[in-house]
């Protein structure tokens, strides 16, 4: 799978050799006429939309900061699984099972979603201006580092046992995975929004680990400016399975980085000047041999055993199954309206659309998986007001909002017929109330109908979705532990 996943992306690869656009090329694209398309739709700037549950002290507490350290029990488990089956601690033997940690994601978590009340408050503006500043929150962060790399390598030692079963292999890879894929990747999208070099370094670190580090160039400067629109590879048109969703999303990914890096397109020039002066310009040299000097470190320390490459690539392949998995429910059969046509120098039809608002993203309010992924669920406001910190972003009762949290949804999702029956019904609903409101001009009887009839979608997905869920989590059980219960 992972050689396949390989030369796909790099039968697609770009032309290394194209050069710039000429300073003449350019000026005849500014200089290129526009048309104007169909009048766009009334749709509400991201200021419009209702900040509710605006409550003091929810970020000033000393201990405010804690439940963001909840994610690295994580890597704890899966250390511990590893050491326990070698029989190093007798005492952690509950725990050797090596499936644990993503049992826990998978079976566990998505249980909590739906019991653990949602997390709706929000805070102040006072005090999200000092949260942005509070070095508190970036701890989680940057720490995160250590027992990433402490995983990777105590998993590929665990991987080359000669005793272990391809059961307890198969967990190994999917636990590391989750710590790298469900958590690293997350804390490097955190970080590669910011500025500092440290911080920029240590997502390049975390992505290296995965085989991804281009996704820092494509997401920053590619996914947050095509978001919602046919340019961008990472949302997911409607009815488009995700698996279908995964190669388009991986080959474009890594096109459209190298296409922003060489300054292929009209935009890209000026992006790929200042993404090179952002990540550094051997960063894309650096996204493709640091993967491979992990793979030949673990093959050396682990006695030359080629199955530590295999658990290496594997883990990667499991991460970055994750990550997919989370942009496709993010954006899921959501789209910005186009404004107008601009012919490029080349005859090309470049089309602009209305500008992100809290719309375009699906929120999720779970607390508990707020907890582990840094508040990615508020998505809304991510894709809205991007450079603000996970600490003080903002749930909106008006956005899309997903029928359970993100573990629960990724599980419903590998069902793409019962994942449409979910969120279809809710879609349709809330087109219905876009046009309808155009027709109604603001009237409130009918406002308050489209409302109900929103509402109405919301409780069924629900109701669908957390079938889906209790389904996928006793599978999730079963593949765990029977296999154990089994051998004993």
């Amino acid at each position: 799978a992972v050689i396949f996943l390989f030369i796909n992306i790099s039968s697609t690869a770009p032309n290394l050799h194209l050069a710039a656009s000429t300073a003449r090329d350019r000026a005849r694209r500014r200089d290129a006429p526009t048309r104007r398309m169909s009048p766009a739709r009334s749709r509400r700037p991201a200021s419009a939309f209702e900040v509710a549950n605006a409550r003091k002290g929810r970020l000033d507490s000393p201990l405010a900061v804690l439940p963001f350290f909840v994610s690295y029990l994580l890597p704890v488990v899966f250390l511990l699984s590893t050491r326990a089956s070698a029989g190093d601690f007798p005492g952690t033997r509950a725990l050797s099972n090596s499936w644990t940690c993503a049992w826990f994601v998978f079976a566990v978590l998505p249980i909590l979603e739906v019991v653990v009340p949602d997390d709706l408050a929000n805070p102040t503006d006072e005090e999200s201006r000092r949260a942005a500043k509070d070095w508190r929150y970036k701890m989680p962060l940057v720490l995160w580092i250590i027992p990433q790399c402490v995983a990777i390598v105590a998993g590929a030692r665990a991987f080359c046992d000669v005793d272990a079963s391809f059961h307890r292999r198969l967990g190994l890879v999917l636990s590391a995975g989750v710590c790298t894929g469900g958590v690293g990747i997350t804390v490097a999208h955190e970080l590669l929004h910011k500025t500092t070099k440290l911080e920029l370094f240590l997502a390049k670190v975390l992505l290296t680990s995965v085989c991804y580090a281009h996704f820092c160039v494509e997401h920053r400067f590619g996914h947050h400016k095509r978001v919602g629109t046919p340019d961008d590879p990472a949302s997911a048109k409607r009815y488009t399975s995700f698996y279908a969703f995964f190669v388009k999303s991986v080959v474009g990914t890594y096109r459209g980085a190298w296409r922003i890096w060489l300054g292929e397109d009209e935009n890209a020039v000026h992006l790929g000047q200042v993404a090179k002066k952002t990540f550094g310009e051997t960063f894309m040299t650096d996204a493709h041999v640091l993967p491979a000097l992990w793979a030949v470190g673990l093959f050396f320390a682990n006695k030359r055993d080629i199955k530590a490459v295999c658990f290496f690539l594997l883990q990667a392949l499991v991460a970055v199954t994750l990550l997919e998995l989370v942009n496709y429910v993010e954006h899921y059969g959501l789209t910005r309206v186009s404004l107008e046509d601009h012919i490029t120098s080349d005859d090309r039809v470049s089309t602009a659309y209305e500008p992100v608002t809290p719309a375009h993203s699906w929120n999720a309010p779970q607390r508990v998986t707020n907890w582990f992924v840094f508040r990615l669920q508020r998505h809304s406001d991510h894709h809205a007001r991007a450079a603000t910190p996970y600490q003080a972003l903002r749930t909106y009762a008006e956005a899309p909002t997903l029928p359970t949290g993100y573990t629960g949804t990724m599980l419903v999702a590998l069902a793409p017929w019962w994942f449409e029956k979910c969120l279809g019904p809710v879609l349709d609903a809330r087109q219905n109330f876009l046009d309808e409101d155009e027709k109604n001009n603001g009237d409130e009887s009918s406002k308050r109908n489209k409302r109900k009839r929103v509402a109405d979608a919301d409780a069924l997905a629900r109701r669908r979705a957390r079938q889906g869920v209790l389904f996928a989590t006793a599978l999730v059980t079963a593949a765990a532990w029977a296999p154990v219960a089994y051998l004993q």
